[in-house]
């Protein structure tokens, strides 16, 4: 079973970030599915999740995501990733507008599987790094 949910993670990170098809996201994700990744605010349902996902085209281009580790027990899988990205769109996070700059965001998600598919998922990313390679927050120790 575990090998099955590490083979559709990879797949499907690779079908969604680096070809960009959010529908993709149906084979993984259930339709309830709740997503927290702070500080961005919480998503509930698997069109609110796309949209999220579609949101992250608009800010950044050229996106390459490659899967660094999964581990799985029981109802419970974590994904280490890397994310290189082109800040190409305005940030409304950061409040920043396109810097052209290629940044990378490593990232890990968490998550509790029902019936082989994501019902819940904990994302949790190197937000302070990439806004730092955006020039939207100084080097620690700066500033």
């Amino acid at each position: 079973m575990s090998e099955e949910r590490k083979a559709k993670i990879r797949r499907v990170m690779e079908e969604v970030y680096n070809k960009g098809n959010v529908e993709a996201m149906d084979d993984l994700y259930d339709a309830n599915i709740t997503r927290s990744a702070s500080p961005l605010p919480a998503l509930d349902g698997i069109e609110a999740y796309k949209q999220g996902v579609a949101s992250l085209f608009d800010i950044y281009s050229d996106i390459q995501v490659a899967v660094d580790d999964v581990i799985c027990e029981g109802d419970t899988c974590t994904a280490r990733f890397t994310l290189q990205l082109t800040h190409t769109g305005y940030h409304p996070l950061a409040d920043l507008e396109p810097t052209g700059k290629r940044v990378t965001l490593t990232a890990c998600n968490v998550s509790q599987w029902v019936n082989g598919q994501i019902v819940k998922e904990w994302t949790y990313a190197d937000y302070l790094g990439l806004f730092q390679q955006l020039g939207a927050a100084p080097p620690l120790g700066q500033g």
